[in-house]
């Protein structure tokens, strides 16, 4: 099965609420309860929608972790509504850097169990 053009390929995750594989430009490349990612105004700021508007930052445990071609450097998520992201209670404001921690794009997974 191949996903429409510009769709990102479903990934399997029976479990998870939301999960994506996230592309250093904000491509998705594959995807399950993603609606869209877009890229902050200041380098290595993603701001991850999720597909079910009912979900509210403040109440999930997300983990993110940077790909292989994201080594080195360091992800972090915002553990509740961010300006960043307009206020949105159903997006995450996912931040990656190099090793000095200064804001890069960079690639990662993101899980929302």
């Amino acid at each position: 099965m191949t996903s429409p053009p510009n769709q990102p390929k479903r990934a399997i995750a029976p479990y998870a609420q939301a999960c994506a594989l996230i592309n250093a430009n904000g491509s998705i490349d594959r995807a399950k309860g993603i609606k869209s990612v877009t890229l902050g105004k200041d380098a290595g700021r993603f701001c991850v929608e999720l597909e079910d508007s009912r979900l509210d930052v403040t109440e999930l445990v997300p983990v993110a972790t940077l790909t292989t071609g994201g080594y080195p450097g360091f992800i972090y998520i915002e553990p509740g509504i961010s300006t960043v992201c307009s206020n949105q209670k159903n997006t995450l404001l996912v931040i990656t850097t190099d090793q000095d921690r200064s804001g890069v794009w960079k690639p990662f997974f993101l899980l929302v169990p």
